[in-house]
């Protein structure tokens, strides 16, 4: 974690401690302010817009940097600075506003522990034992060093997968090709020993998709109705797992159901007025303040101890708030 980042994470856990809109009109964000532009002469990113909202109110927003480090853009041939509203493809929210908080609220439980291997019969079972993932564990998931490349090859989106809807032009976001992608994991080989060297791998989140869902579904925290029935007509019973990670969630506090598996599938929307984009994984054409005002209710409830609905992508809250 960068020095930004830390900084910007504490700035973010003393808004949450303080709780109310009062309480963080108080706090001096200067340390931020400084330690973001620090990042930016240090280079380690040309620009950054912060922003942090609670209760649906933007309480600090901050623009440092410009678009690039020094190089025109190829649309306007300038390299224009950030500002509040600057605009940002927002991509893979969902590994961690999802599928990594359900885990911690599963892990809390003690529903799901880090060392148990995925292949343990709880889990995927010994089918995904294959090709030396054996000793492949829920930490090794978590920390990318499962020994899996980036994404699969081919990729399960690209038509030499081999479903069907992804040699169309414009396909479609369906379920209906979830037990080959299952079968993907469950086959998929490695490109270094478990445990050995971390590669940022879409594979380690898709997995831990399946584990989420896996775990939900025995722990029956997901009721029938909370269930898509569009998942569940498509899966069989190997890959239906998914469909208890991909759930229908209720609204609170403004923020919509949170869908998604990391890889681009979303069945609910994160609208404030209209703003911020549909899903939560590719929130095209945000700003800093709208992305701001679809989260803050649900990670300030999270982070304050109380499990939000809309948040991890399960119903594993809304059993118990």
């Amino acid at each position: 974690m960068t020095g930004a980042a830390l900084q910007f994470s504490m700035a973010v856990l003393l808004l949450l401690a303080a709780g109310n809109i009062q309480a963080a009109a108080g706090l001096d964000w200067s340390s931020v302010d400084a330690a973001l532009q620090d990042e930016v002469s240090k280079q380690s990113f040309p620009g950054a817009v912060a922003g942090i909202a609670l209760d649906g109110q933007v309480v600090y927003l901050a623009a440092h940097g410009s678009f690039t480090f020094g190089r025109p853009t190829p649309v306007t041939g300038t390299n224009p600075p950030m500002a509040h509203d600057s605009l940002f493809d927002m991509a893979s929210l969902t590994k961690v506003l999802a599928t990594t908080t359900a885990v911690m609220q599963l892990y809390q439980r003690g529903l799901l522990h880090l060392e148990t291997p995925v292949a343990d019969p709880t889990l995927l079972g010994p089918a995904f034992a294959a090709h030396g993932k054996g000793p492949v564990t829920v930490r090794n998931l978590m920390l990318h060093n499962a020994g899996f490349p980036p994404d699969p090859v081919p990729g399960f989106w690209e038509p030499a997968f081999g479903c069907a809807e992804s040699a169309k032009p414009n396909p479609r976001e369906l379920f209906n090709c979830q037990a080959r992608i299952f079968d993907g994991v469950l086959n998929q080989t490695l490109i270094n020993p478990v445990g050995a060297r971390y590669v940022y791998s879409d594979l380690s989140m898709i997995t831990a998709m399946f584990v989420v869902g896996t775990v939900v579904q025995r722990n029956g925290l997901v009721a029938p109705s909370d269930l898509l029935e569009a998942c569940m007509s498509g899966a069989d019973s190997a890959a239906q797992s998914q469909c208890y990670y991909e759930v229908r969630c209720a609204v609170r506090s403004g923020c919509w159901s949170c869908f998604g598996s990391g890889y681009g599938l979303f069945h609910g929307s994160a609208n404030v007025s209209g703003k911020c984009a549909s899903g939560f994984d590719s929130c095209l054409g945000s700003t800093a303040a709208t992305l701001g005002a679809c989260l803050p209710a649900c990670l300030s409830v999270y982070l304050a101890g109380r499990l939000p609905v809309c948040l991890a992508g399960v119903v594993v809250a809304a059993r118990s708030v």
